[in-house]
């Protein structure tokens, strides 16, 4: 709905094209049926009748919020609120200045929070999941994991790679698991190229990945 088709329903932190994400993982599926039942065994149920559930006498209930602006995710929003509705939660959206997004979530001063996402081909995910990266750093939920701590210590210290790639693969299925960001989607880019250009050669990193070799077709001699 929000990218008429040219996106990817997400499942991990590494993009689905990229040589080290995990094929096996797959994204959450869209099950308003599972989550109230979800919630009913953790005790969650509308017992005023308000259409909101209520444990202990709270309702869930919170805010999310997003950058200004950014359109689609200003419309996602909307979208996450009515899905939530629907089994008895009650996001409030709000959006504000991206730097006050960014301050208020490093001093983690949110319910819930929508950002992007982007990672260097580095694939260094310390920032965003190590324990250490809580105070001040972009590890906005202060998640703390001390397996994944471990796993991202020593996919930082291999000599190569494709050395990494063990260690990546079960820290993939923690974070899949345990759920510390839900990963949404992954937005693909269309690159438009005149047809007398030829060796283009877009991909992920940059649309003018090879731009030194792009050169203009050459066209036969008229009779």
């Amino acid at each position: 709905s929000l990218f008429k088709g040219y996106a990817r329903v997400a499942s991990s932190p590494i993009p689905s094209n990229f040589w080290a994400h995990d094929p096996a993982l797959a994204p959450l599926p869209y099950d308003p049926a599972a989550a109230r039942r979800i919630l009913a065994e953790r005790g969650f149920a509308d017992r005023d009748g308000d259409g909101i559930v209520e444990r202990h006498g709270r309702p869930f209930a919170f805010e999310l919020t997003t950058n200004s602006s950014n359109r689609i995710r200003t419309a996602a929003l909307v979208m996450i609120q009515e899905q939530l509705r629907k089994v008895g939660i009650a996001a409030t959206p709000r959006t504000i200045e991206i730097h006050a997004l960014t301050e208020a979530n490093t001093r983690h001063e949110f319910d819930a929070t929508l950002s992007g996402w982007a990672i260097d081909t580095t694939l260094d995910l310390r920032p965003y999941f190590h324990s250490s990266q809580s105070a001040g750093g972009y590890n906005f939920g202060s998640y703390h994991n001390r397996e994944v701590d471990r796993l991202l210590d020593a996919a930082r210290r291999v000599a190569a790679p494709l050395d990494a790639l063990p260690d990546l693969l079960r820290l993939q299925r923690i974070l899949h698991a345990e759920q510390p960001l839900t990963f949404l989607w992954e937005p693909q880019r269309l690159c438009a190229v005149r047809a007398d250009l030829v060796d283009v050669q877009p991909n992920a990193i940059s649309a003018y990945f090879n731009l030194p070799e792009w050169r203009r077709r050459v066209q036969p001699d008229g009779p």
